[in-house]
């Protein structure tokens, strides 16, 4: 698309100072933080690799490009690692949220009058963008030359990758501030809930059985199924608003008659029912006999009639910030006189439920966060002609859910693919993000070092280990689909699995050394068969390790059963692989099924 300078200038002002855009910039808490090692080894690596002077990862406000990590430029002043966003040539990239690689600078119409050519030498620039988890575009992986440059589509290649692994780093510490902010607001709310003191021994057993429930979903089915009998009522509904805002979503005590479940799993959010009114007035609805029931809520009166209510009430569920999720809605099968008594225990009972309700729906964002998580750092499997391919991931049961075990899957070119897989040691966030960058480290190193491969883990190792207490396994695969064979490298790795069409197996135990981090000598380059109809399986040590059998028993039962379903597609065997995991996981497991078509 073609601008004129005003356009060009409007769109550039636009996209800078979209306001979705810095509350995401601002929600990864990385502003004005100093320099940081996971950072800085990604630009390292791209100045090395780039042949540049100069490497940023930039994070662009509405003032200021502020230089998160800037290879090549030593100053440890936060007010000296940084410059007015209309001299540099990030807001160009937020402007277009696409990769820009200007050869000369000086003779590009967007970017000749900018002052930074001056300023600060740049003559050449190359940079692409870092997305958030919602597409916004935070700032930039960018490369810098002094001198004009030709940029090539293997450069293209790395920034894109290094790129992508700073916004994931990024994205976990968005997340993660996200979802401390809210497990605080939580502890806080609980702590209040602590000081109501003893409600009865009803009230103190609901309390017990809440207290187990992890899930939204859970504390609904919990109060749904207990809480009728703690009030004398005959039924007690959970009514949660839906995403939309404009429904509640109805769970029912198991007294509640099919018919009656069916008709009103959803209902619509207004005044025609008790919990609408609830919900829409933030206050308390009640009816104390079925004539007034009937004059409030006409429309729902012949279906409480049938069910035999003559009387009811709705309270409202409030977050710790004022806002509705909800409503509790209560049913007696006879007429009620509302004592303070009575209205102490609906209280109590709807303030008990509201603060399970958000600690359960805590429990629900971590486990979408883990998905999320997942999805940003795990890559999607790319459709490769003459290779089908499938990838499972399977977190570990801990605190986060998400560690150090990774895949890899990508084409070098029309005849070659790369399989690789990967356990960084740990688990949690320090984990998973030296994860990101070491399989974004492989990833761009593999493809430069193609043709030789011994090198890809030294080189590696040179830039991304400096602690001794850094440990990953790595095994890198090549799938060559003129020779028909696999080439592979590991360090440290478990040795994949290769089964041929006539249902024979290798163990791929050649071409080691030791583990990344610990330094040793360059493994030599082994190779095996892989004609049509062959199967590969890479994966990390959980899918052997966390049966409870011994390695070799493990490894012969994966190997039966891969045989057995060789023909099938890879799909079906990384499910059928998934499917027998029988054991709750101590650890990560990752892993990849490749079949010749």
């Amino acid at each position: 698309m073609v601008f004129d300078e005003y356009e060009w200038s409007q769109l550039i002002d636009a996209r800078v100072t979209d306001t979705e855009r810095l509350r995401a910039v601002s929600a990864t808490g990385a502003l004005d933080t100093g320099a940081e090692e996971s950072f800085d080894r990604l630009t390292a690596l791209a100045g090395t690799v780039l042949h540049v002077p100069f490497a940023f990862v930039t994070l662009v406000d509405d003032r200021r490009s502020f230089w998160k990590s800037c290879f090549g430029i030593d100053s440890a002043e936060l007010d000296e690692r940084q410059n007015p966003v209309g001299e540099s040539f990030c807001q160009y990239v937020v402007a277009t949220g696409e990769t820009l690689m200007i050869e000369d600078t000086r003779l590009d119409p967007r970017t000749a009058a900018n002052p930074s050519i001056e300023s600060m030498g740049v003559l050449a620039w190359a940079g692409s963008p870092m997305l958030s988890a919602h597409g916004e575009v935070l700032g930039t992986f960018c490369a810098v030359s002094d001198q004009p440059r030709s940029w090539t589509r293997l450069d293209l290649q790395l920034l894109e990758t290094l790129a992508g692994a700073a916004a994931s780093e990024l994205r976990l510490r968005a997340a993660l501030v996200s979802a401390n902010a809210v497990s605080a607001d939580l502890e806080l709310q609980l702590r209040l809930r602590e000081r109501l003191g003893e409600r009865g021994a009803y009230l103190a057993e609901l309390a017990k059985d809440l207290a187990t429930a992890s899930s939204a979903e859970q504390v609904s089915r919990v109060v749904a199924a207990s809480a009728p009998g703690a009030l004398g009522a005959q039924f007690v509904n959970v009514d949660l608003v839906d995403a939309t805002g404009t429904h509640m979503m109805v769970i029912h005590s198991p007294s509640v008659p099919t018919t009656i479940v069916e008709r009103y799993s959803t209902i619509a959010i207004d005044e025609s029912t008790a919990p609408g009114c609830a919900i829409l007035r933030k206050e308390p609805a009640f009816a104390h006999s079925f004539a007034e029931f009937a004059a409030k809520w006409p429309e729902v009166a012949d279906d409480a009639r049938s069910v035999g209510i003559k009387s009811a009430a709705a309270w409202p569920l409030l977050r710790a910030d004022g806002t509705v999720m909800g409503a509790l809605s209560v049913g007696w099968a006879t007429e009620i006189e509302f004592t303070p008594l009575l209205r102490g225990a609906l209280l109590t009972m709807t303030q008990m439920c509201a603060a399970a309700l958000e600690r359960g729906q805590v429990g629900d964002s971590h486990h979408g966060l883990i998905r999320a998580l997942q999805r940003a750092l795990l890559p999607p499997i790319p459709k490769l002609a003459g290779l089908d391919v499938a990838a499972r991931y399977v977190p570990a049961n801990h605190h986060l859910g998400f560690g150090g075990d990774w895949y890899d899957v990508f084409a070098i070119d029309k005849t070659s693919v790369a399989v690789v897989v990967g356990d960084v040691c740990g688990h949690g966030i320090a984990a998973a993000a030296t994860m990101a960058q070491l399989r974004g480290s492989i990833n761009a190193l593999t493809r430069l070092k193609i043709d030789s491969l011994p090198e890809l883990f030294d080189d590696a190792e040179d830039w991304l280990v400096d602690s001794p207490d850094f440990v990953a396994t790595i095994a890198v695969h090549v799938v060559d689909l003129v020779s028909n064979t696999v080439r592979y490298v590991s360090a440290g790795h478990p040795p994949a699995l290769v089964v041929l069409p006539d249902g024979s197996t290798s163990t791929l135990d050649q071409g080691r050394r030791p583990v990344f981090g610990v330094r040793g000598p360059r493994p030599a380059v082994a190779s095996v068969p892989f004609p049509p109809g062959s199967v590969l399986v890479a994966s990390t040590d959980g899918l052997l390790e966390g049966t409870g059998k011994s390695w070799d028993v493990a490894a012969a039962e994966l190997a039966a059963r891969v045989v057995r379903l060789r023909a099938g597609s890879a799909a079906t065997i990384a499910d059928a692989l998934e499917h027998a995991i029988d054991w709750v996981p101590s650890d990560d497991i990752a892993y990849v099924v490749a079949r010749r078509s």
